[in-house]
């Protein structure tokens, strides 16, 4: 072997091992998109995990609320003071009094139900979303490596 091509040999073994060539320049780009690509995921990961802390936690809330409309519910049916329905006409006067209390009650009650009902679906549809997210870097991941 001449010395002109072991030096070549020994340059391009050097190149190969710094991964200084054209090659090293490839795999360093692609492993930093790759990095970069696992970091995002981590992060959206923990998306999910920050997501369903907070969806349990106004959940629950919610929950207690519906818990306290239906027993203000409740309540409101039995709230008949007979004071207040002495005679006919105060009869039909409380009348008037006694279901507007029991609509208000039952609008509140089926405003919170709608409430954790929409909780409920943001957060699917946001869970769904992350999912996505993941599934469409993690598929990138999969290109890069193939």
């Amino acid at each position: 072997m001449s010395e002109k091509s072991m030096k070549l040999s020994l340059v391009a073994r050097i190149l190969a091992k710094f991964k200084i060539g054209d090659e090293g320049k490839y795999n360093s780009f692609f492993l930093k998109l790759i990095k970069d690509e696992e970091r995002a995921i981590s992060e959206l990961k923990h998306n999910i995990n920050a997501e369903k802390l907070y969806h349990t936690a106004v959940k629950e809330l919610l929950e207690n609320k519906i818990e306290d409309a239906e027993n203000v519910l409740d309540n409101v049916y039995l709230e008949v003071n007979p004071e207040e329905i002495q005679t006919n006409a105060q009869q039909e006067e409380f009348k008037k009094v006694y279901w507007t209390n029991i609509d208000l009650a039952e609008k509140q009650l089926t405003r919170l139900t709608k409430e954790l009902t929409d909780v409920k679906e943001n957060h699917e549809r946001t869970l769904k979303e992350i999912n996505e997210q993941i599934s469409k870097r993690q598929a990138r991941i999969a290109k890069i490596n193939k």
